[in-house]
């Protein structure tokens, strides 16, 4: 199982600076990051 690390990191840190420019409360940020980035962990099998 290869994964795209850097995809990976790269979609977290986007998302880190968009919570953070908009005060997106962390409830909402991992109802949403978490399932995606389970979608692309997946994907890159």
């Amino acid at each position: 199982m290869k994964v795209n690390w850097e995809k990976y990191i790269g979609l977290l840190m986007i998302y880190m600076l968009l919570a953070v420019k908009y005060d997106i409360d962390i409830d909402l940020f991992s109802s949403i990051y978490i399932p995606l980035a389970i979608f692309f962990i997946c994907h890159e099998r």
